[in-house]
């Protein structure tokens, strides 16, 4: 399959124009780029266990990734990790401890992971919410969306 792509995207002529030529370019150059990755990535060192769960597995794809930054060239990333489920309408005591449980296993696992790697003191985790929520408890043992100083 790869030789076909190879062919089909050095097959320009010379009025294919600059931009098809561009794009041949770019598009065999990232799929070398993502073998590169993917090979790296498969003898990525992890020092640490890190949980099962969706965060857990996040987290341990950051630390490979991290692990690779001599490979890629780079000093520095930024990792986006979405972590949804934090909509409690009811039983917000379970939600809060289940989500945090999962969250600390997650995030203790990446630090002992970067400070084995001397990576931790250059780390910087930003967590951050798109709402709050109403200071009262709803019928569910829950609480609401709030809303300008509710």
């Amino acid at each position: 399959m790869k030789d076909i792509v190879k062919s089909m995207n050095q097959a320009t002529e010379s009025d294919s124009g600059v931009f098809a030529d561009l794009f041949a370019d770019l598009f065999l150059n990232s799929l070398h780029d993502n073998e590169l990755l993917t090979s790296a990535l498969s003898n990525a060192h992890i020092s640490t266990a890190f949980g099962d769960d969706s965060l857990g597995k996040a987290f341990e794809m950051v630390a490979k990734i991290i692990s690779t930054r001599e490979l890629r060239g780079v000093d520095r990333d930024i990792f986006f990790i979405p972590h949804s489920n934090w909509d409690a309408h009811n039983k917000v005591l379970w939600n809060l401890n289940t989500n945090l449980e999962s969250l600390d296993n997650a995030i203790g696992a990446f630090s002992k992971d970067m400070k084995a790697k001397s990576l931790w003191d250059s780390t910087t985790i930003i967590q951050s919410s798109e709402f709050g929520r109403s200071l009262e408890p709803n019928g569910g043992d829950g609480t609401d969306h709030a809303w300008g100083g509710n």
